[in-house]
């Protein structure tokens, strides 16, 4: 791409591939390429894939969740107030969602002082609201769920970049990017180093 920045297949051979484990390194080579080759079908292509991938990187700010809780209200973002803000991802459907929410409830932060400063809040991906209610209820999830019945074409789905479910992410109280895609058996640690560091 560095001898050749205005060869039209370049940008054909870049859209494909995987970029989303080295968002910055290929946004990196994509800048290299002329105006000619970044508005073809594919250039496009590649700045909607990087443009939404670097909004997932560590300090950029965190894309807006549209949806609704529990009791019928729109969700705003501004009510969960934490240093540290565990957002999940998940489906009623989901066999690993439903064992992972144990391990939520029985305490997914060990330490006393770091729990003060941490919130979790759910986004289901379901279709249908009557599941997704039953099955908040059958879990006995009490922390804020919120879901926009969308299902896989939900603006949470793409803007978040959500593959598989359930997918996980820390953010800070200011909404932005600390972890994506986190194990949630990583969370734990994670944020007690992060607490621990800011004081």
């Amino acid at each position: 791409m560095a001898k050749h920045p205005d060869n039209v297949v370049a940008a054909h051979i870049m859209a494909q591939q995987y970029m989303d484990e080295y968002p910055v390194e290929y946004n990196s080579i994509f800048k290299k390429l002329t105006e000619k080759a970044k508005s073809t079908d594919d250039g496009v292509k590649i700045a909607n894939k990087i443009s939404i991938l670097t909004k997932l990187l560590p300090g950029a700010s965190a894309p807006d969740i549209a949806g609704f809780t529990i009791d019928g209200k729109a969700f705003d973002k501004r009510s969960i107030s934490a240093k540290v803000i565990l957002v999940e991802f998940w489906t009623s459907t989901s066999q690993l969602s439903e064992i992972n929410h144990s391990k939520m409830l029985n305490g997914l932060i060990l330490s006393d002082s770091d729990k003060g400063g941490f919130k979790t809040v759910s986004v289901a991906t379901d279709a249908n609201k009557q599941t997704w209610e039953r099955a908040v209820k059958l879990s006995q999830l009490t922390w804020p769920q919120v879901a926009d019945f969308k299902g896989d074409s939900s603006p949470n789905v793409a803007n978040w970049q959500i593959k598989t479910v359930p997918a996980y992410f820390l953010v800070d109280g200011q909404w932005r990017i600390l972890k994506a895609n986190i194990d949630l058996a990583d969370v734990d640690q994670f944020v007690h180093d992060y607490l621990k560091k800011k004081g």
